[in-house]
């Protein structure tokens, strides 16, 4: 029942060699909340230094994350969950 509500949508990204990465998920909703987590030493780094954040969502396209420093980076992994509110 708590799927009906709250389906699962998760998934990982690596962050480009860019200010920002676009990230393809059909299921979120352009509100969609994302709790976004590294997964290699690299993207701890991005999100210590750079400062990392969830810029935009567009429904049915993806999210959009990118740096708060302008600093290009690359080569940081990381996972995703996100939750659509109603």
């Amino acid at each position: 029942a708590i799927l009906t509500t709250f389906p699962r949508i998760n998934g990982t990204f690596t962050f480009s060699a860019a200010t920002t990465t676009n990230v393809a998920e059909v299921r979120v909703a352009a509100n969609a909340i994302l709790s976004v987590l590294p997964t290699n030493a690299t993207a701890a780094l991005i999100v210590r230094t750079n400062g990392l954040f969830h810029a935009s969502s567009t429904s049915g396209v993806g999210f959009t994350m990118s740096t708060q420093s302008g600093s290009a980076t690359s080569g940081g992994t990381f996972e995703y969950i996100a939750l659509n509110p109603s």
